[in-house]
């Protein structure tokens, strides 16, 4: 059986006072350009999972954190028929400092909170928000 290449990615969950999600819509990449994401980045080589997501919130949305504000949420192991496998750790961020802000207006078209229930958000990461509200702590998706 052939092995599989791992690639792993940090999202960051933030909610505003009435429980919208902050999300980024995707432009001017490979993937789901046009849908609305969580804000997230590619973690890179000798980084911890918090040092991604830490430097990953700076660069994109314009904010800081100590680790005691964020809480590991969920994690997706998350294969793609074209042969990548992820996998996806989700950090609840509870305190911030700075205003948010998109600082990548090249790949991201938009920044705001939004309803869970937007038909722009992409479905599995409306699945990560309903397994973590069901406290499952793990999923797994093909696709």
């Amino acid at each position: 059986m052939r092995q599989a290449e791992h690639f792993s990615a940090v999202y960051g969950i933030l909610r505003d006072v009435s429980w919208k999600i902050l999300f980024q819509r995707r432009a001017n990449s490979w993937f789901n350009d046009g849908v609305l994401q969580f804000p997230s980045g590619h973690i890179e080589w000798e980084e911890t999972y918090y040092e991604a997501l830490k430097r990953e919130m700076k660069e994109e949305i314009n904010i800081d954190f100590t680790q005691d504000d964020v809480k590991l949420a969920h994690v997706l192991h998350r294969i793609q028929k074209w042969g990548r496998v992820y996998f996806d750790i989700f950090f609840e961020i509870q305190n911030y400092s700075w205003s948010i802000r998109n600082l990548e207006a090249d790949k991201c078209s938009e920044l705001d909170f939004f309803s869970i229930n937007h038909p722009d958000i992409t479905f599995y990461n409306k699945d990560v928000i309903k397994n973590i509200e069901n406290w499952v702590q793990l999923s797994e998706i093909i696709m």
